[in-house]
């Protein structure tokens, strides 16, 4: 057997060692040609995401100025810089009529500084102020009208907006609702037009007024509604957007549009102006006259790459360090690693969007021998491992063929224990059954002694066969027992007298000692085979004139069943294994004791079912304590399966 596996394990597994050794030499060529290998699939990668995320986003791009609708009016302006700014990839925007931008429309100046209240026509602001304060809304309405157009009318045009917005609230309040929508719409668009507001936020409160007061109209028509509806959807979007065009924006919208290249019919191209990208639009994408300016957002690109090509631990790219630059060589996206080193390769996306340059940076050589160092480690660990796995596989096996072997001597055993038993009884049951029929005994009480023989034996051999029984439906069938209220004492006395008889023909003293009462919930029938093989086994490996003691005592939470012999004892080393099936402890023991080898094996499985525990107390030529404890809480949960 040892020179098999010397021959099917250890020589193949030199071999590959010393393999594995030569292999060495060349690690650092290999690995060397691998990264270049991988350099180049890692740029391939990194082109591939740029165009297919390129791809995406202009066809999403083209698909919403589709959807956008002409922008000749101002409300088409605004519904087609709405379909635009939902696409990532446009960070702001301006579109235009002619040469002037229309959205959003930037101050030209700085605003006048806010007049006093006073400067203006007094009794008309006064008179304002209390025909509203008293909801004379329609005087209110004339008084704010005339400041509006009268000949005094007002210069200062937040002020105006002011007053225009209570001019919308008054003709609401008058359920003027035509002309509110009128004026509404009027409002909304001098708002997103205007030049002479200072900020965009005081621009979003005027227009978030407006479509606040114009959306909870009962009466307003169902398209002005869609309208105001959309229109505050998109507010969002239409202040933030100028808010860049405002600061982000290296010039007015219409100097960057005068320096943009004349575009061709049917493309879309980008172009850079200070290093920014842009997409100028115009028919046929737009309606002539019509052209649209997108500062575009290459941070989706970075995105992009983060997400597909990040060189994190799982990565194929784990190894590369590289770095993508920008027009002006500002690194935008980049490993951890340093920069300053050799490149292996540089791809040039210069003529594309966006317009980056990729360097991809050698490994130096004292990390490609580190590399090297560690697969070798890594190839001698597997290797040592797979050779440790194959010496304890064997080993295993040669273990479980030996304990298979065991297992098959003790069922052998059993076999001959359990014919042995088995024969006894039925050759003393035949011989007194012959007796009797042949009628040589005609003495009458020698016919009931033969009998009463027979009865013993049949009974014997019952409980042998009982015995077998019970420990196949456990085995088979753990949850077999019958749980029912049940008072260990009374299971433990009725056991001790139907034995009694049994060691006083032994010659040995049975002590019995019994709380009066030891409540469970449990197997009647099992508890009583419990009790009957403990003693049976005292009885067995006692010697005459002994004592055996069965003991029951109650306590609140557990239930406790002690039976102790003075006989042979067990030895330490075998106390562990008296539970296995099939075994019995000690050779002499075995000769001189009838039994199977299942009864303790039984008694673990009962117990066990009721959750208990077995505690064994032995010495050799002293005696035997067996302790079970059952617990109370545990079995006062088990089913009632009384039938």
């Amino acid at each position: 057997m040892l020179l098999l596996f010397a021959v099917s394990v250890l020589l193949p597994g030199l071999i590959l060692a010393y393999l594995s050794f030569r292999s060495v030499k060349d690690e650092n060529l290999l690995i060397e040609k691998s990264m270049d290998t991988r350099y180049q699939s890692f740029a391939d990668a990194v082109s591939q995401t740029l165009r297919k995320t390129r791809q995406l986003h202009f066809e999403e791009l083209s698909q919403k100025m589709r959807d956008g609708g002409s922008a000749e009016t101002p409300e088409g302006a605004w519904s087609l810089a709405a379909h635009l700014l939902e696409n990532p990839m446009v960070q702001s925007l301006a579109v235009f009529h002619g040469d002037t931008a229309v959205f959003p429309r930037t101050p030209e100046s700085a605003p006048p500084t806010v007049r006093d209240m006073n400067e203006y026509p007094s009794d008309l602001v006064a008179t304002v102020r209390q025909e509203w304060r008293t909801q004379h809304y329609a005087a209110c309405l004339r008084a704010v009208r005339l400041l509006l157009h009268g000949p005094d009318s007002l210069t200062h045009t937040q002020t105006r907006f002011g007053f225009r917005l209570l001019e919308l609230k008054c003709l609401i309040n008058l359920n003027e609702t035509g002309e509110a929508v009128t004026a509404a719409h009027h409002f909304t668009r001098d708002l997103l037009e205007t030049r002479e507001i200072e900020t965009p936020h005081l621009t979003g409160f005027y227009l978030n007024e407006t479509v606040g007061l114009m959306t909870s109209l009962e009466k307003l028509p169902r398209d002005a509604r869609e309208e105001f509806f959309s229109l505050h959807q998109h507010l969002p979007l239409f202040l933030a957007n100028a808010d860049r065009v405002a600061r982000e924006w290296p010039s007015t919208p219409e100097d960057l549009l005068s320096g943009q290249a004349d575009i061709s019919d049917d493309s879309l191209r980008v172009s850079y102006q200070e290093g920014i990208p842009y997409l100028r639009i115009g028919y046929p994408w737009v309606s002539r006259g019509t052209q649209v300016l997108l500062r575009l957002n290459e941070g989706v690109f970075v995105e992009a790459l983060r997400s597909e090509i990040t060189p994190d631990k799982r990565s194929a790219w784990r190894d590369v360090d590289f770095a993508l630059l920008n027009l002006h060589d500002e690194p935008v996206f980049s490993s951890e690693g340093p920069s300053d080193r050799e490149a292996a390769l540089e791809r040039s996306y210069e003529e594309e969007f966006p317009a980056w340059r990729l360097i991809v940076y050698k490994k130096p050589a004292s990390e490609l021998m580190s590399i090297g160092r560690r697969r070798a480690a890594l190839q001698y660990i597997l290797l040592g491992f797979s050779l440790l796995a194959l010496l304890v596989g064997t080993f295993t096996l040669f273990g479980g063929l030996n304990k298979e072997r065991h297992t098959v001597k003790m069922k052998s055993n059993f076999l001959s224990a359990v014919s042995h038993e088995l024969k006894t009884p039925l050759t003393a049951i035949r011989m007194f059954a012959e007796m009797l029929a042949t009628g040589r005994q005609a003495q009458e009480e020698k016919r009931q002694q033969y009998a009463h023989r027979i009865g013993e034996e049949a009974e014997r051999l019952q409980g042998m066969i009982e015995g077998i029984l019970n420990y196949t439906r456990l085995e088979e069938k753990p949850d077999a027992l019958r749980f029912r209220d049940v008072d260990l004492s009374t299971v433990a006395g009725e056991t001790a007298t139907l034995l009694s008889g049994a060691f006083a023909q032994a010659g040995i003293r049975l002590t019995v000692q019994l709380a009066p009462t030891a409540p469970l919930r449990a197997d009647y029938d099992a508890l009583r085979s419990v009790a009957q093989n403990l003693l049976e086994n005292a009885l067995k490996y006692s010697r005459p004139h002994t004592e055996v003691t069965l003991e029951v005592l109650d306590f609140p939470r557990e239930a406790v069943l002690r039976v102790a012999d003075q006989g042979i004892g067990i030895p330490t080393s075998e106390q562990k294994r008296i539970f296995e099936r099939f075994y019995r402890a000690g050779d002499e023991m075995t000769r001189k004791a009838r039994g199977s080898g299942l009864g303790l094996a039984l008694v673990k499985k009962i117990v066990d079912a009721h959750r208990g525990a077995i505690k064994v107390n032995s010495k050799v030529n002293e005696g035997t304590e067996m302790i079970i404890t059952f617990p109370k809480e545990t079995a006062a949960h088990a089913p009632d399966t009384r039938g």
